[in-house]
C-alpha cells in the first residue's frame, strides 16, 4: 500500500503532466493560428530559416563594433540608429515597373497604384519595351501579348485618379534589343551580330526611335517627362560608318554619343516634353565636353547606383560636373540588382542602397537641381535575360524603402505602420529576425510572396539534402548508372524524399494559382518553367532513381563493368 509521501509524488507528477500537456496545446493552437491553411498542407522540411540572400529578411550587415553589446540596447535598436538620418525633401518619388520581363495583366495596377500612393509613391516610371502597342511601320516591336490600346489607357486612368504621374522609357540607343533582334531592323545595329545598340551614324536609326518616341507620346498626351534610356551603349563606335567618323577632326566616341542623344532630346522637346536620360555614359567625361555638348539645359539626369555604397559608382567630380544640367534625378533599386535569377529582394542590401543615397544627397544634394528619386525594380537584366524578383514577392522591399525615404529610419512606429498597410502577419523583417515563420500579408499579388517563400524553403532543403554525406558518398552518378548502393545509405540520404516532392507539387497547383491571378498564361509559364519546373523533375528522377537503386538485393563483384 503507498505511503502518503509516495501519493503526494504522484499527485505532483500527474499535475506536471496535465500543465506540459496544457501549454503544448497553447504552443500548438498559438502556431496554427500563424501558419495559413496552405502552409499547413506543406510539410514543416518546406519551412526556410533566415539565411542570407535567400530569405526577404536578408541582415542588414553591420560592423563588429556596432553589434558590441550595450546595456540596455538591443541589436535591432543599433541597426535602427545606424540608418538614422534626416530626410532631404523630394518633389517626385517613382516607382519603376520593368515590363520586358513579367508584365502584370492591366487590372492588377487598379489595386496596386493605390497602395503605391498610399506609400508615399507620386509616380510611375513605365518601361513598356515590347509590352507597348507599337503600330503601323513598327507593329512588329510589340510582343504578342502587348498591351492594347484600351488596357493601356486603362493603366493611365488609374494612375491618373490615384494623382500618380506616368513617365513612360523609351530605349533610343542602347538596351534596343527589342527591336534590333528582329530581321526587319537588323540593318541599324551598330554590330551586324549583336541586337545590343543601334548605330548612330544612320539616318534611319534616328528615324525608328523617334517614330517610337512619337507614338508613346500621342498615347501619352499629358505626360511632363519621358525617359529616353541611352544607358550602357557598350559596343559605341566601331561599325565602318561609325569609325569612318572617327577620323573626323574634333570626332570621338564622346561626341558620337552626345550628338545621337541631343537629336533625340531636341526631338522630345519640339513635342512639349522634357527628356531624362541616364547618366553611366557621361560619368568618364571631361566636364568641357559636357559642358560644349550644349544639350544639358535640354535634358535631365537620371543617377543611378544601386549598390549598398554609391560611392564606389560615383566620384566625388560628378557632384560639380551634373551641377550644369537644368534637372538631375537619382535612381535607387528595390529589387533586380543583386543577381540575375533571384527569387526574393535581400531588403537589408536594398536599404543600404537608400541609406548610401539620403546620405550623398545630405552633404552633396544642394549642388544639384534635384527633382526627385525613382526606385527601380529590374524584372529582367536585358531582354534576353532570364526572370529575377517578381513585383508582388518585392512590395515588402518596396514598402521599407519607400517609408524609409521619407521618415529618414525604420523605427518600430515605422515597421508597424508598413505592417498595418500591408496586412501582414508581422513586421517586415528588415533587420534579419530569426523568426522562422513566414510572412502572410494581404496586399494585391500577397499569395505570390508566400508561394515563393515556400519555393525558397524547398530549394534549402533540397541543398541540405544533396550535401549530407550519406547523399554525397552513395548517390553519385556512378552509382546510379551502375545501380551499385548501399540501401542502408541510400534510405538515409532521401529520407526527406517524398516531403520535398509533396512541397514540390503542392506548390505547382498552389503557384500556379497565385500567379495566374497577376499574370497572363505565357508569364506563368515562362515563371514556373525557370523556378518550379526544373526542381520537380529533379526530385521525381532522384525517386526514381533511389526506388531502382532499393529494388537491387545482390550486387557483382568488383570491378564494375564499363559501359559506354
Amino acid at each position: 500500500m503507498p505511503t502518503p509521501k509516495t501519493r503526494v509524488w504522484k499527485l505532483l507528477i500527474l499535475c506536471g503532466a496535465i500543465g506540459s500537456l496544457f501549454f503544448f496545446y497553447r504552443a500548438t493552437n498559438s502556431l496554427s493560428v500563424q501558419l495559413s491553411p496552405v502552409i499547413k498542407q506543406v510539410s514543416v522540411v518546406s519551412q526556410p530559416s533566415p539565411k542570407a540572400g535567400q530569405m526577404p529578411g536578408q541582415t542588414l550587415e553591420d560592423s563588429r563594433s556596432a553589434l558590441a553589446t550595450t546595456p540596455g540596447i538591443s541589436r535591432i535598436e543599433r541597426l535602427q540608429d545606424k540608418i538614422r538620418l534626416t530626410p532631404v525633401p523630394l518633389k517626385q518619388v517613382l516607382v519603376h515597373f520593368d515590363l520586358k520581363g513579367a508584365p502584370p495583366k492591366a487590372d492588377f495596377y487598379d489595386a496596386a497604384f493605390p497602395l503605391l500612393r498610399k506609400l508615399g509613391a507620386t509616380g510611375v516610371l513605365m518601361e513598356y519595351e515590347d509590352m507597348f502597342p507599337y503600330w503601323g511601320a513598327l507593329k512588329a516591336l510589340s510582343a504578342k501579348n502587348a498591351y492594347n490600346r484600351s488596357e493601356l489607357a486603362h493603366i493611365l486612368s488609374v494612375a491618373h485618379k490615384n494623382n500618380l504621374k506616368v513617365v513612360p522609357l523609351v530605349q533610343t540607343f542602347g538596351h534596343l534589343e527589342f527591336a534590333l533582334k528582329l530581321h526587319e531592323f537588323i540593318e541599324l545595329r551598330e554590330l551586324s551580330d549583336s541586337p545590343q545598340a543601334l548605330c548612330p551614324s544612320l539616318n534611319s536609326s534616328l528615324g525608328l526611335v523617334k517614330t517610337m518616341l512619337d507614338q508613346v507620346l500621342s498615347l501619352h498626351p499629358d505626360t511632363e517627362y519621358v525617359h529616353i534610356g541611352c544607358d550602357e551603349v557598350y559596343s559605341l563606335g566601331r561599325c565602318p560608318r561609325c569609325e569612318e567618323r572617327l577620323q573626323l577632326p574634333g570626332t570621338s566616341r564622346d561626341t558620337l554619343f552626345l550628338d545621337h542623344v541631343k537629336s533625340v532630346a531636341q526631338h522630345v522637346v519640339r513635342a512639349g516634353v522634357r527628356p531624362i536620360m541616364w547618366d553611366d555614359m557621361l560619368r568618364g567625361m571631361e566636364p568641357d565636353s559636357v559642358r560644349r555638348w550644349n544639350a544639358s539645359q535640354l535634358v535631365d539626369l537620371m543617377v543611378w547606383s544601386y549598390t549598398p555604397n554609391i560611392s564606389k559608382d560615383l566620384d566625388a567630380k560628378i557632384w560639380d560636373k551634373y551641377s550644369q544640367f537644368g534637372g538631375v534625378w537619382v535612381a535607387s533599386a528595390f529589387k533586380g540588382a543583386t543577381g540575375a535569377k533571384q527569387l526574393l529582394p535581400d531588403i537589408g542590401y536594398h536599404l543600404k542602397n537608400h541609406h548610401s543615397w539620403l546620405r550623398a544627397l545630405e552633404d552633396h544634394g544642394q549642388s544639384w537641381p534635384l527633382r526627385g528619386i525613382a526606385l527601380t525594380g529590374w524584372q529582367r537584366y536585358d531582354h534576353f535575360a532570364t526572370l529575377c524578383e517578381l513585383f508582388p514577392a518585392s512590395i515588402p522591399s518596396l514598402a521599407a524603402n519607400l517609408v524609409y525615404l521619407q521618415r529618414g529610419r525604420l523605427d518600430t512606429p515605422e515597421l508597424h505602420s508598413i505592417k498595418a498597410l500591408l496586412g501582414c502577419n508581422r513586421p517586415i523583417p528588415v533587420f534579419g529576425h530569426t523568426d522562422a515563420h513566414f510572412l502572410f500579408c494581404r496586399f494585391p499579388g500577397a499569395k505570390v510572396l508566400t508561394g515563393v517563400q515556400q519555393l525558397t524553403g524547398l530549394l534549402r532543403q533540397k541543398q541540405i539534402m544533396e550535401k549530407n554525406s550519406n547523399y554525397v558518398g552513395w548517390l553519385g552518378s556512378y552509382n546510379i548508372r551502375h545501380l551499385f548502393g548501399s540501401p542502408d545509405h541510400v534510405r538515409d540520404a532521401t529520407r526527406n524524399l517524398s516531403e520535398l516532392l509533396g512541397t514540390a507539387n503542392h506548390l505547382q497547383r498552389f503557384l500556379g494559382d497565385a500567379l495566374s491571378e497577376v499574370y497572363d498564361s505565357y508569364t506563368v509559364a515562362e515563371w514556373m518553367g525557370i523556378f518550379l519546373e526544373p526542381v520537380l523533375r529533379q526530385l521525381n528522377l532522384l525517386d526514381q532513381q533511389t526506388q531502382d537503386l532499393l529494388n537491387i538485393n545482390t550486387w557483382p563483384r568488383r570491378p564494375l563493368e564499363t559501359t559506354n
